[in-house]
């Protein structure tokens, strides 16, 4: 009768560890999510700020934020004009339209110096920006609109 008893208790302890185990993976793939998500923003926000400050500002590279010793967390953008033509892009001074991608990722480091990525969140904005001021002509940022801003699932987020 003590072992089986005993077997029974066994049972149901494994059945809990389990249980524990299970939820603690799950709480560690949604903190990752969240990471992710939020690193996809800070991106966002950086590129912004950058073309904000420069009209003519390059893609955020990639970026460890915040920065760590295990280099876990990263981001990157990619930005694309959307006036009708590129050359609206050059000409145009007092304002310009962005599409802004912005990639947030987990990583992984492995022993061998190369990494895994286990976990990318994709932001697509676009995003108005009026120029205006008298010196530097058109310099000073007068109004930023953000029109649209989600997450992009597609295997393969690109600006249209």
């Amino acid at each position: 009768m003590a072992v089986v008893v005993t077997m029974i208790l066994a049972l149901i302890v494994a059945g809990i560890a389990q249980l524990m185990i299970a939820e603690m993976e799950m709480g560690r793939l949604v903190r990752w999510d969240a990471e992710a998500q939020y690193l996809a923003q800070a991106g966002l926000e950086h590129q912004i700020y950058l073309l904000k400050a420069d009209k003519t500002a390059a893609a955020v590279p990639y970026t460890n934020y915040p920065a760590t010793a295990d280099q876990r967390t990263w981001y990157t953008t990619t930005r694309r004009c959307l006036l009708p033509t590129l050359d609206d892009c050059t000409i145009n001074v007092a304002a310009r339209r962005w599409c802004i991608l912005s990639t947030g990722e987990i990583r992984r480091y492995n022993p061998d110096a190369t990494f895994t990525v286990l976990l990318t969140r994709t932001i697509r904005a676009e995003v108005d920006i009026t120029y205006g001021g008298a010196s530097p002509l058109y310099g000073t940022p007068l109004k930023v609109s953000v029109l649209r801003w989600g997450e992009d699932l597609r295997a393969s987020p690109t600006c249209p």
